[in-house]
């Protein structure tokens, strides 16, 4: 498959997933201003993208799709890094999200147990 069929397939999905992964974040406040420009950058990624594809990729415009790329890529990083602990960060992202979800399902908050791993003993 070419890269000029693949390459728009493969960024809107991944303009999704990068969304998705800036609302979770959002709910973590020492990081949402990270998650807002995640999400932020991921749009205009999108409609640069397009807007190259439209005016057939002038020099100027790609690089300008270049550089939302590489900050698109910092603030999807960044909040790991400025956390200072991995995978709490990530960890209590899920977990507000989990109880978000819950609380809009049930109409309140349950409290989370421990996590079952099927390969614990």
């Amino acid at each position: 498959m070419q890269l000029r069929v693949l390459h728009p397939v493969l960024a809107c999905g991944l303009v999704v997933a990068a969304l998705g992964l800036a609302r979770v974040l959002a709910s973590v406040p020492s990081v949402r201003p990270w998650a807002l420009s995640l999400g932020g950058l991921a749009l205009l990624q999108l409609v640069l993208g397009g807007v190259n594809v439209l005016l057939r990729a002038p020099g100027w415009l790609q690089l300008a799709h270049l550089l939302v790329a590489q900050l698109l890529w910092i603030s999807a990083v960044w909040p790991r890094r400025a956390s200072g602990t991995p995978g709490a960060l990530y960890r209590a992202a899920l977990q507000r999200a989990a109880l978000r979800r819950a609380a809009l399902y049930h109409g309140a908050t349950p409290r989370l147990g421990p996590v079952m791993r099927p390969w614990s003993s």
